[in-house]
């Protein structure tokens, strides 16, 4: 997508892995150094050799790969065009996670919408400025749909694996350990899918406004999500 899009130009949202997939897209890190340093940092911390895999352990890892991973300038590049869904506890409703003032806060608010309770580090919740928070995909999980705060009322193209017919992956599988080959061959079949969207129109009715090498004299309406300019440049959305 990335390759076809100017995704710079594009209002991003995520939930739990999806939040942290928009927050390397803002930031502009590659998906295979993405890959490479996950492989990396799990090797050292042993990962593949513990009986219970990622169970406790996996929120450090995460932090310190985003800590590696992201530019120093990543709350400012991403200032006014991420969202990061988390669900409240102990109201347990949805909230978008939109401001972040330092590259810490930026990533403590990804690790809060990827807190699977206990699995992760132990606890039932992580914090974020005081606040407690859970996964922000446990809405998905539990209704199998995807909630309004991704959806935009419709007008973001939503990036979701269980779109995707040809991919055999379940809402549990990403808590199993991923060697990088398996990691490699994921990444393939999301290039896959997203080609086959592009192909079909998909892609273009909700990001036609960013697609790289088109000349436009005004924007398309299609994929707007709070737009941050003038009414009369809007930008297309993306959520995962």
């Amino acid at each position: 997508m990335a390759q076809r899009y100017d995704l710079d130009r594009v209002h991003l949202r995520g939930a739990s892995a999806g939040g942290l997939a928009v927050t390397l897209a803002a930031c502009g890190v590659r998906a295979l150094d993405a890959a490479e340093a996950a492989h990396a940092l799990s090797e050292k911390r042993g990962i593949f050799d513990r009986p219970t895999g990622l169970a406790g352990v996996w929120g450090g890892v995460v932090r310190d790969w985003l800590d590696d991973l992201l530019p120093q300038d990543a709350a400012a590049r991403c200032a006014g065009r991420l969202k990061l869904v988390v669900t409240s506890v102990p109201s347990m409703r949805l909230r978008a996670l939109d401001c972040f003032q330092t590259r810490g806060e930026l990533i403590d608010a990804c690790l809060a919408s990827a807190h699977v309770p206990f699995f992760l580090d132990g606890r039932g919740a992580a914090r974020f400025r005081g606040q407690a928070y859970v996964d922000g995909s446990l809405y998905d999980f539990l209704w199998r749909n995807n909630s309004d705060l991704l959806e935009a009322g419709g007008e973001a193209f939503v990036l979701d694996y269980c779109h995707d017919t040809q991919l055999e992956f379940g809402r549990l599988d990403f808590l199993k350990r991923l060697d990088l080959d398996g990691a490699k061959a994921l990444m393939a079949a999301g290039a896959d899918y997203a080609r086959r969207q592009d192909e079909a129109g998909v892609l273009e009715k909700y990001l036609g406004a960013v697609k790289r090498g088109k000349r436009t004299t005004t924007m398309s309406e299609g994929g707007v999500i709070l737009p941050t300019r003038s009414v009369q440049t809007p930008e297309a959305g993306l959520a995962a």
